[in-house]
């Protein structure tokens, strides 16, 4: 009889918080803090372009834990190359809190141009460091 009465009392105590709602996951999801809070198909203004062909204007590379250069300025449709050095650890990701966009990626360990076509300042991080960098495009 103890245990029946056990049984329920856990029942009637589970936390309904775990419950997923109609609004959505449930509410003690882990929330994701690397995404940035553009809707997952929004435009990109940020575009990956070839780099055998890109005339790159600056290079990004990283230097211990920190991008450098951290910030560049550039004109609109400029191509920056970011450089990911082999064997480090370090990424380009779009800011989670930052203005940004969200082609604004690139991946560990390879080269990867992108060409900057709306004018403002986008912000971005190392994915696994969050040290962060800045790129602003002027019209």
């Amino acid at each position: 009889m103890r245990c029946l009465v056990l049984i329920l009392a856990l029942v009637a105590c589970s936390d309904s918080k775990k419950t997923p709602d109609a609004a959505g996951p449930p509410k003690d999801a882990p929330v994701d803090a690397k995404k940035p809070d553009a809707p997952p198909d929004a435009q990109a203004f940020v575009l990956k372009v070839d780099c055998a062909t890109a005339t790159p204007v600056q290079t990004v590379t990283t230097e211990g834990f920190a991008f450098k250069p951290v910030e560049i300025t550039i004109a609109l449709n400029d191509v920056v190359k970011f450089s990911m050095m082999p064997g480090t650890n370090h990424d380009v990701v779009p800011s989670p809190t930052l203005p940004t966009d969200p082609g604004l990626s690139a991946p560990f360990s390879v080269d990867t141009c992108l060409k900057f076509t709306k004018a403002g300042e986008l912000n971005y991080e190392c994915g696994p460091h969050m040290f962060k960098g800045k790129v602003t495009v002027q019209p």
